[in-house]
């Protein structure tokens, strides 16, 4: 699994989790201005609309949105316990996520 991610971004917030969580993820830091890895890459390759965060599954899947990429890390590792699993304790905190991020 790879977090492509740019520093001071809110895309600190999926790899905070992932590290939380103990996840075995490869962290990319991305360039917001350039569009390239650290190491040179085109991020806009791997991204067209080159935002962060972006999650690279290992069969390949792409996850967008820190809303979707968090809510993905918390089900992944339930033991780490990021999140609610009781319905009545989830949809509040889905309601402030999709809130804070203009869905609802």
């Amino acid at each position: 699994m790879e977090l492509y991610f740019s520093a001071m971004a809110c895309s600190l917030a999926s790899r905070i989790a992932l590290y939380e969580a103990g996840g075995d993820a490869r962290f990319i830091e991305v360039d917001p201005k350039t569009k390239r890895t650290l190491d040179g890459a085109d991020y806009l390759k791997i991204y067209p609309l080159g935002l962060v965060p972006l999650l690279r599954l290992d069969d390949g899947s792409l996850l967008s949105e820190n809303a979707a990429i968090l809510q993905y890390i918390a089900a992944r590792y339930p033991n780490a316990e990021l999140a609610q699993y009781d319905d009545m304790q989830r949809a509040p905190a889905a309601m402030a996520v999709f809130h804070r991020h203009g869905i609802a």
